[in-house]
């Protein structure tokens, strides 16, 4: 594995545990459903932009690391909605 990707899902990781973080200081958040809604929406994020990233040639290990960490967000993110969901 190169040094790029390793340090894209290092980055991508690190997005992930901020939100974390923030959910659960924050007491109006919503729990474990909004720290799921965070993980599907960084995900989408982290797919579209993979996606570009894989255009060019000098960027398709980031955009692969890229479209690899989207993917893992999002079965996080929709597995952690699912054992709690949205009351509204």
């Amino acid at each position: 594995m190169s040094k790029s990707k390793k340090i894209t899902f290092i980055i991508c990781g690190a997005l992930y545990l901020i939100c974390i973080i923030y959910n659960l200081t924050d007491i109006h958040s919503g729990g474990a459903a909004m720290i799921g809604l965070a993980g599907i929406l960084l995900g989408a994020v982290l797919f579209l932009l993979g996606l570009i990233f894989s255009i060019a040639k000098e960027t398709r290990d980031v955009g692969s690391a890229m479209l690899i960490s989207a993917g893992v967000l999002f079965l996080i993110g929709v597995s952690v909605c699912s054992m709690a969901p949205i009351h509204i």
